[in-house]
Protein backbone atom coordinates (compact mmCIF):
# COMPACT_ATOMS: atom_id res chain seq x y z
CA UNK A 1 0.00 0.00 0.00
CA UNK A 2 2.98 2.03 0.75
CA UNK A 3 3.20 2.29 -3.56
CA UNK A 4 -0.61 2.66 -3.55
CA UNK A 5 -0.02 5.71 -1.60
CA UNK A 6 2.18 7.22 -3.26
CA UNK A 7 -0.20 6.58 -6.51
CA UNK A 8 -2.96 8.58 -4.47
CA UNK A 9 -0.61 11.42 -3.86
CA UNK A 10 0.25 11.80 -7.32
CA UNK A 11 -3.23 10.95 -8.92
CA UNK A 12 -4.42 13.77 -6.51
CA UNK A 13 -1.96 15.96 -7.30
CA UNK A 14 -2.02 15.73 -10.85
CA UNK A 15 -5.81 15.58 -10.68
CA UNK A 16 -6.22 18.80 -8.74
CA UNK A 17 -3.76 20.36 -10.96
CA UNK A 18 -1.25 21.15 -8.29
CA UNK A 19 1.45 21.57 -10.80
CA UNK A 20 3.46 24.60 -10.02
CA UNK A 21 3.62 27.62 -12.56
CA UNK A 22 5.55 29.18 -14.86
CA UNK A 23 8.70 28.80 -12.62
CA UNK A 24 11.04 27.79 -15.09
CA UNK A 25 11.76 25.33 -18.47
CA UNK A 26 9.72 22.09 -18.49
CA UNK A 27 7.53 23.27 -15.38
CA UNK A 28 4.22 24.96 -15.50
CA UNK A 29 2.61 26.32 -12.05
CA UNK A 30 -1.16 25.91 -11.48
CA UNK A 31 -3.02 26.90 -8.57
CA UNK A 32 -3.85 23.32 -6.55
CA UNK A 33 -7.86 23.19 -6.69
CA UNK A 34 -10.50 21.16 -4.67
CA UNK A 35 -14.13 20.42 -5.76
CA UNK A 36 -15.15 21.27 -1.82
CA UNK A 37 -14.39 23.24 1.14
CA UNK A 38 -14.36 23.14 4.84
CA UNK A 39 -18.09 24.59 5.59
CA UNK A 40 -19.68 22.30 3.17
CA UNK A 41 -17.55 18.95 4.63
CA UNK A 42 -18.66 20.30 8.02
CA UNK A 43 -22.19 20.33 6.89
CA UNK A 44 -22.53 16.99 4.54
CA UNK A 45 -20.33 13.83 5.50
CA UNK A 46 -22.51 12.26 7.71
CA UNK A 47 -18.89 11.01 9.49
CA UNK A 48 -16.11 12.21 11.74
CA UNK A 49 -13.60 14.26 9.19
CA UNK A 50 -10.18 15.88 10.94
CA UNK A 51 -7.81 18.17 9.73
CA UNK A 52 -4.87 19.99 10.95
CA UNK A 53 -6.75 23.21 10.24
CA UNK A 54 -6.31 26.11 7.77
CA UNK A 55 -2.36 26.36 7.89
CA UNK A 56 -0.01 24.24 9.89
CA UNK A 57 3.84 23.80 9.67
CA UNK A 58 3.96 26.73 7.72
CA UNK A 59 1.54 25.00 5.02
CA UNK A 60 -1.62 26.22 3.90
CA UNK A 61 -4.93 24.36 3.41
CA UNK A 62 -4.85 24.86 -0.38
CA UNK A 63 -7.40 22.15 -1.35
CA UNK A 64 -10.51 19.90 -0.30
CA UNK A 65 -11.38 17.41 -2.12
CA UNK A 66 -14.79 15.57 -1.24
CA UNK A 67 -14.81 12.04 -3.08
CA UNK A 68 -18.40 11.21 -4.10
CA UNK A 69 -18.02 7.74 -5.45
CA UNK A 70 -17.66 4.08 -3.42
CA UNK A 71 -14.06 5.14 -2.24
CA UNK A 72 -16.05 8.07 -0.17
CA UNK A 73 -13.03 9.87 1.54
CA UNK A 74 -12.34 13.45 2.00
CA UNK A 75 -9.17 14.86 1.38
CA UNK A 76 -7.30 17.74 2.61
CA UNK A 77 -4.27 19.26 1.05
CA UNK A 78 -1.40 21.53 2.10
CA UNK A 79 1.21 22.81 0.26
CA UNK A 80 2.13 23.26 -3.21
CA UNK A 81 5.04 21.31 -5.20
CA UNK A 82 6.79 22.06 -8.10
CA UNK A 83 5.79 19.54 -11.42
CA UNK A 84 7.79 18.94 -14.54
CA UNK A 85 5.88 18.48 -18.07
CA UNK A 86 6.54 14.65 -17.34
CA UNK A 87 5.03 13.72 -13.92
CA UNK A 88 3.22 15.24 -11.12
CA UNK A 89 3.89 16.14 -7.30
CA UNK A 90 3.31 15.09 -3.82
CA UNK A 91 2.20 17.86 -1.97
CA UNK A 92 4.22 17.66 1.36
CA UNK A 93 1.29 17.15 3.52
CA UNK A 94 -2.65 15.43 2.98
CA UNK A 95 -4.65 13.98 5.53
CA UNK A 96 -7.75 12.27 4.40
CA UNK A 97 -10.46 10.58 6.28
CA UNK A 98 -12.22 7.42 4.47
CA UNK A 99 -15.49 5.72 5.99
CA UNK A 100 -13.71 2.78 8.17
CA UNK A 101 -15.72 0.25 5.73
CA UNK A 102 -13.77 1.02 2.82
CA UNK A 103 -10.83 1.56 4.18
CA UNK A 104 -8.88 -0.11 7.89
CA UNK A 105 -6.08 -2.08 9.23
CA UNK A 106 -7.63 -5.47 8.31
CA UNK A 107 -6.66 -4.25 4.70
CA UNK A 108 -2.64 -5.13 5.94
CA UNK A 109 -3.89 -8.92 7.08
CA UNK A 110 -2.14 -10.91 4.81
CA UNK A 111 -4.81 -11.28 2.24
CA UNK A 112 -2.76 -9.32 -0.67
CA UNK A 113 1.13 -11.08 -0.73
CA UNK A 114 2.77 -7.58 -1.97
CA UNK A 115 1.09 -5.19 0.86
CA UNK A 116 3.49 -3.38 3.39
CA UNK A 117 2.98 -4.27 7.10
CA UNK A 118 2.35 -1.54 8.88
CA UNK A 119 3.70 -1.15 12.64
CA UNK A 120 0.87 -1.39 14.91
CA UNK A 121 1.15 1.56 17.46
CA UNK A 122 -1.32 3.20 19.37
CA UNK A 123 -1.75 6.74 18.41
CA UNK A 124 -4.13 9.76 20.78
CA UNK A 125 -4.99 6.39 21.97
CA UNK A 126 -6.75 4.48 19.32
CA UNK A 127 -4.80 1.87 16.99
CA UNK A 128 -2.75 3.24 14.16
CA UNK A 129 -0.51 1.47 11.34
CA UNK A 130 2.57 3.21 10.59
CA UNK A 131 4.21 3.00 7.05
CA UNK A 132 6.53 3.85 4.33
CA UNK A 133 9.28 4.88 6.78
CA UNK A 134 6.81 6.95 9.08
CA UNK A 135 5.75 9.12 6.18
CA UNK A 136 2.38 7.22 6.10
CA UNK A 137 0.03 6.77 9.15
CA UNK A 138 -3.73 5.10 9.29
CA UNK A 139 -5.40 6.02 12.92
CA UNK A 140 -8.60 4.24 13.29
CA UNK A 141 -11.14 6.61 15.24
CA UNK A 142 -14.77 6.40 15.38
CA UNK A 143 -16.15 5.23 12.00
CA UNK A 144 -14.02 6.73 10.16
CA UNK A 145 -9.90 6.14 9.40
CA UNK A 146 -7.56 8.71 9.26
CA UNK A 147 -4.64 8.42 6.44
CA UNK A 148 -1.83 11.03 6.52
CA UNK A 149 0.64 11.09 3.95
CA UNK A 150 3.38 13.43 4.55
CA UNK A 151 7.19 14.53 3.05
CA UNK A 152 8.71 13.70 6.23
CA UNK A 153 7.90 11.19 9.09
CA UNK A 154 8.57 14.28 11.15
CA UNK A 155 5.25 16.11 9.32
CA UNK A 156 3.08 12.82 9.92
CA UNK A 157 3.74 13.00 13.38
CA UNK A 158 3.10 16.46 14.19
CA UNK A 159 -0.19 16.67 12.06
CA UNK A 160 -1.89 13.15 13.78
CA UNK A 161 -0.26 15.06 17.32
CA UNK A 162 -2.75 18.15 16.26
CA UNK A 163 -5.35 16.98 13.99
CA UNK A 164 -9.00 18.26 15.14
CA UNK A 165 -12.31 17.82 14.13
CA UNK A 166 -13.79 19.42 11.10
CA UNK A 167 -17.11 18.30 11.87
CA UNK A 168 -16.68 16.99 15.69
CA UNK A 169 -14.98 18.32 19.17
CA UNK A 170 -11.96 16.56 18.75
CA UNK A 171 -9.03 19.02 19.43
CA UNK A 172 -5.46 18.47 18.76
CA UNK A 173 -3.40 16.36 21.84
CA UNK A 174 -6.50 15.10 23.17
CA UNK A 175 -7.46 10.93 22.66
CA UNK A 176 -9.25 10.26 19.75
CA UNK A 177 -12.80 8.39 20.08
CA UNK A 178 -12.09 4.67 20.19
CA UNK A 179 -13.08 2.66 16.65
CA UNK A 180 -16.51 1.61 16.85
CA UNK A 181 -17.37 -2.44 17.19
CA UNK A 182 -15.81 -4.35 14.02
CA UNK A 183 -13.77 -1.24 12.30
CA UNK A 184 -10.38 -2.15 12.90
CA UNK A 185 -11.44 -6.12 11.85
CA UNK A 186 -12.66 -4.50 8.70
CA UNK A 187 -16.59 -6.25 9.65
CA UNK A 188 -18.44 -3.35 8.91
CA UNK A 189 -20.80 -2.75 5.58
CA UNK A 190 -20.27 0.21 3.79
CA UNK A 191 -23.85 1.68 2.91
Amino acid sequence: MGSVSTGLLLAVAVGLGSNAAGTGEGTTHRPVRGNSSVEEVRLQTGRDVYYVGESFAGLSLTAVERRTDEAGYVSLLYGDCQADDHSGCALPLEIQTWPSCARNLALYDGADPFAPTPERVLVRGVPAGILDEGRQVELQTGNSTIVIFGESRALVARAAASLRGVDNPARPGDPLRPPVAGAVEGELDCP
